[in-house]
């Protein structure tokens, strides 16, 4: 199996992520650590654990985050850093979305990209996909970006930042990527409590 989903370091045992990632089970997992390129560089550690949210739904996607227990141990240097978690709610604002997941033409780019992109608010968010089956709730920030640029099929996972901190995991979005839908994010601000008990 190759690249399937992104996420961001915490500290040096644990991965988060995003629940839905965790599709095939039975199969061994691995991370790469510390390159920008997909295919080369990095340094790879195994899956040893992963604990999902209890709570997490397949259907509607509420609660779509997970923990990856990787062994060895992370080893921190200049390329391979925590991400500070978020403990507050952004409301709005600037922000970046980062991964390898699929550019315009369907393909897995080789080199990390990352997209300038604006927090949006809960209220808007709910209005542009009310009557959907994925539910977008209090637990969930979103993002708008601009018609041709957006976070898409292998960008699962990976982390939303504003701010120098962790706001959420990438979780849904529209199923023609770029047609200038909201993405939206597991709110990483509302699992803290979950993310400390379990992550140790």
């Amino acid at each position: 199996m190759g690249h399937f989903c992104g996420g961001t370091i915490i500290n040096n045992c644990y991965i988060l992520s995003a629940a839905h990632c965790d599709v095939d089970r039975e199969r061994s997992k691995f991370v790469v650590l510390g390159s920008i390129f997909l295919n080369n560089g990095g340094v790879t550690h195994e899956v040893i654990r992963v604990i999902n949210h209890p709570n997490y739904n397949d259907d509607t996607f509420e609660n779509d985050i997970n923990l990856l227990r990787v062994s060895p141990y992370i080893t921190y240097n200049a390329a391979v850093q925590p991400m500070p978690i978020a403990a507050h709610v952004a409301e709005s604002g600037d922000a970046v979305v980062s991964g390898w997941g699929e550019n315009e033409t369907g393909e897995l780019p080789n080199h990390l990209q990352f997209l300038n992109t604006q927090i949006i608010s809960d209220e808007d968010c709910y209005a542009i996909w009310s009557g959907d089956t994925l539910l977008v709730s209090n637990t969930n920030i979103c993002t708008l970006s601009p018609v041709g640029q957006n976070a898409c099929r292998g960008d699962s996972g990976g982390p939303l930042v504003h701010d120098g901190g962790l706001h959420g995991v990438v979780s849904w979005g529209p199923n023609d990527c770029p047609n200038g839908m909201p993405t939206v994010y597991t709110r990483v601000s509302s699992y803290v409590s979950w993310i400390l008990t379990n992550a140790v």
